[in-house]
């Protein structure tokens, strides 16, 4: 079904990611770091990416922000993944470019059907992500 890159530091994680997904038929390739990471998304263009945020050598906020500086990957999917479950660093997240954010634990049944599901419907062919040039809601006029 669809190739799935998956950059996540711990291995049991990766294995339990990976088991799930294969069973719903998708490809995965996996990577301990962002920097990895990246490069396999370079080099396969998959249709997803799924990321913990907490890794070496580069973070996933970092992956993140560099995936939507490359224009030719920018329109990649990615789902972050973490136990970081604060409001804030959902927000930072959302406002950073990521399409979903998953703390752990996770209930894989929940997971399938929403992010991972929603995330894998094909985008128009002219969406790119762009940064917001200001912010959404309106500011507070000077006094």
């Amino acid at each position: 079904m669809a190739l799935i890159v998956l950059m996540e530091d711990d291995l049991t994680t990766v294995k339990l990611i990976t088991e799930v997904l294969k069973k719903a038929g998708h490809q995965v390739l996996s990577a301990d770091n962002g920097i990895d990471g990246l490069a396999l998304v370079h080099l396969h263009k998959p249709q997803l990416v799924i990321s913990d945020v907490q890794m070496p050598r580069m973070d996933g906020l970092t992956m993140l922000a560099t995936l939507r500086d490359d224009p030719d990957i920018s329109a990649t999917p990615v789902v972050l993944l973490t136990f970081l479950d604060d409001r804030s660093d959902m927000r930072m997240a959302m406002v950073s470019g990521a399409d979903d954010y998953i703390t752990k634990p996770f209930r894989f049944k929940e997971w399938r059907l929403s992010s991972i599901g929603t995330r894998l419907k094909p985008a128009p062919s002219s969406w790119r992500w762009k940064k917001p040039s200001k912010p959404r809601w309106p500011t507070a006029p000077n006094t």
